[in-house]
């Protein structure tokens, strides 16, 4: 299982909310966190969050309306959902950092009863896997004096007798609530929102907060953490995007003197491609993919990564944001000051309402532009693809074996379900099966492909989304595209000589230079 050293995490109780889970999930992608611990999400009609492209959703609805789920992206590394402590009200998860496991859980728990026993399970998984790290956050409805209620009630103290029963620790910090709703012109707080560490990992809990902007149609308040390993904490803008070069606004005709002239310093000319061995084949290429991003590293600006901001957000939102997140402070103060609140409250219903009714607008006018913009596809085709019903992808979670026992890792849960699923071939072939196999060896008696021309593999270039990731070489469809028309005949003599040797494997893994890709368009 992969390891990660740092984890950046962010909680809140989204009050079942379509506009606060959107808020949410803006904030998240568009932040370094990794990890994000969700309470009451918002569901619709279902019983399930619905899929969002980038983050794993680990959710385990049993037949029940989901309250607590665990939504993560890739930079986690792998993680396992693990069924057998989970439920719609309770989401646990396996990952590593720093070598060891990190036991992660989210919770929610109604405010007045607790008719799914979450408080149990709770338990049982901290009792289960308690000599590993352990964290959980979540809602749980309860008041202590320990988090700074002012009195307690009884989930409060059942909250502590489990806390203290598995050596858990608090982790909350500071004095500002993490939930506040206005209720007949008064102002009521709490909090009920914590954060949960086991001894063993509780001082590497750093950067504690609650952070009302994250959230701001949720009456709840988003938490942030980050958890470290033991050593210096090391903050890093670090990317794994493929995309080196920044190619929006680039003149390429302009442009293409210069880069022939680059590429022919770098790379030899008089050569017979037509003659070359395999790895004659790939040393060459080798020496052209080089050549290439040494001439993209000096002509090209290099692209800065910008941090992730939703498509359709605007100035107006941006302001309103602002206005609400002033007001909230201005009444914060004016508690303080033991001053009236009637117009700030007033100012802050104001606000919140035209927030909300701004970002619904914005957000549906953006998703009919969406669904109004024709290009290759028909009429229906992107109207089919919004409405069709299907389940969302779920994560890797363990599995329960015939035996009764849970599967442990990934790779255990995988290796289930090929044996349920697609259990190993009987090798005692019948007589029928034989011939069949004998058959499929025989080529068939065919005349060759005709060789390709520089007019299709420039069409296959051509049709190739230059906003499309790149391999590791770096280089997207539109530099490709210039390459090929620099360079006509050897683009040409190099493909054509591929595929008369049937040469693709490694050429198409390590030096892709969207070639291989070209081939496979050209060849469906």
């Amino acid at each position: 299982m992969d390891q990660v050293n740092e984890l950046e995490v962010l909680h809140c109780n989204l009050d079942k909310s379509k506009n606060s889970q959107h808020e949410f999930i803006l904030s998240f992608m568009a932040g370094q966190f990794q990890i994000a611990l969700v309470s009451e999400p918002y569901v619709g009609s279902g019983n399930i969050v619905k899929s969002i492209p980038g983050i794993n959703i680990f959710q385990f609805s049993n037949g029940n309306r989901v309250k607590a789920c665990i939504m993560t992206k890739s930079s986690c590394g792998s993680v396992l959902g693990l069924s057998q402590f989970s439920s719609a009200n309770l989401s646990a998860v396996q990952l590593n950092i720093g070598g060891c496991k990190l036991y992660i859980a989210s919770v929610y728990i109604e405010p007045n009863s607790d008719d799914h026993n979450t408080l149990q399970r709770l338990d049982n998984f901290l009792k289960m896997t308690s000599n590993c790290h352990q964290l959980v956050g979540g809602d749980f409805n309860g008041w202590h004096p320990i988090w700074g209620s002012e009195r307690a009630n009884s989930r409060g103290n059942e909250v502590v007798d489990i806390v203290y029963g598995n050596d858990m620790f608090l982790c909350n910090r500071g004095h500002t609530p993490t939930f506040e709703t206005v209720s007949y012109g008064r102002v009521r707080s709490s909090y009920i929102d914590l954060t949960l560490a086991s001894s063993s990992i509780y001082d590497r809990i750093t950067d504690w907060k609650v952070d009302p902007s994250i959230c701001l149609s949720s009456e709840h308040r988003a938490v942030m953490f980050s958890v470290t390993t033991h050593g210096k904490r090391r903050k890093t803008n670090k990317t794994t995007s493929t995309f080196r070069y920044n190619t929006n606004n680039i003149k390429w005709e302009e442009l293409r003197a210069s880069f022939e002239a680059k590429i022919k310093e770098h790379v030899p000319q008089n050569v017979m491609v037509e003659q070359m061995q395999p790895n004659e084949l790939e040393n060459y290429m080798i020496t052209v993919t080089s050549a290439i991003q040494k001439t993209c590293d000096e002509l090209l600006p290099r692209s800065t990564g910008r941090k992730y901001r939703c498509p359709w957000w605007t100035d107006e939102l941006e302001c309103l944001k602002k206005q609400v997140i002033r007001n909230h402070h201005n009444i914060q103060k004016l508690r303080r000051q033991n001053k009236p609140l009637e117009d700030a409250l007033l100012e802050k219903e104001r606000l919140k309402t035209a927030n909300s009714k701004t970002f619904r607008e914005t957000s549906t006018r953006n998703f009919r532009d969406f669904c109004e913009r024709q290009g290759k596809e028909d009429v229906w085709s992107v109207t089919n693809r919004i409405i069709k019903s299907s389940p969302p992808a779920l994560p890797p979670a363990t599995l329960k074996k015939s035996d009764g026992s849970y599967t442990t890792t990934s790779l255990e849960t995988a290796q289930a379900l090929l044996d349920k699923f697609f259990p190993d071939d009987d090798l005692n072939d019948t007589t029928k099966q034989e011939n069949a196999r004998n058959l499929a060896t025989i080529s068939p008696n065919t005349p060759d492909e005709p060789p390709f021309t520089y007019e299709e593999i420039l069409s296959s270039l051509n049709s190739m989304n230059p906003k499309t990731a790149p391999g590791m070489d770096h280089l997207t469809s539109d530099i490709c595209l210039l390459f090929v028309k620099s360079f006509p005949d050897l683009t040409t003599s190099v493909i054509n000589r591929c595929f008369k040797l049937g040469y693709f494997q490694k050429f198409g893994r390590k030096l892709s230079l969207k070639f291989s890709l070209s081939l496979a368009r050209m060849t469906t």
